[in-house]
């Protein structure tokens, strides 16, 4: 009986053998777990994020106000950090936000970070790219979207 509890005691690492007999032996600390709330996703994305940007980031409460208030037509790029496909045209859309800057109101759209602005329009791939003319979508395009496809929108909008 006395040689099950030792053993039981030796399992459970309440004793040791030869160091540190008598005292409980201390475990890993598990690593911080990466940011999961909307909330820390943003600051995180706030942080990663370049400094100067030329697209609009509305949040779900911000974007009717965008497409409403925006004189000029709007493509919005709905996407999402976990794909590198929708990732890989963050860029191209900052770029084309310079380019037509003053014809254009541009704006991306985290898809994790803005659910209901992504289940109102119904996007359920990223990437996703909308023009908007008077608050209406006129073209949209999903999934393999090339630079070629964001400056034909870009390019339909200026010209309707």
């Amino acid at each position: 009986m006395q040689r099950l509890f030792t053993l039981c005691l030796l399992v459970s690492g309440i004793i040791g053998c030869g160091r540190g007999e008598g005292q409980p032996q201390s475990r890993p600390e598990p690593a911080p777990a990466a940011p999961q709330s909307p909330a820390e996703r943003s600051a995180e994305a706030a942080r990663t994020a370049p400094a100067e940007t030329r697209c609009k980031r509305p949040t779900d409460e911000e974007f009717a106000a965008v497409l409403a208030q925006s004189a000029q037509p709007v493509v919005v790029c709905f996407y999402s950090p976990a794909v590198a496909e929708s990732t890989a045209l963050l860029p191209i859309m900052e770029r084309l936000a310079g380019q037509y800057a003053d014809r254009v109101t541009a704006v991306l759209v985290d898809i994790d970070e803005a659910p209901l602005t992504t289940t109102r329009w119904r996007v359920d791939v990223a990437p996703t790219a909308i023009a908007f003319q008077d608050g209406h979508p006129i073209e949209i395009r999903t999934r393999n979207i090339t630079q070629s496809d964001l400056e034909a929108l870009f390019t339909l909008v200026t010209l309707r």
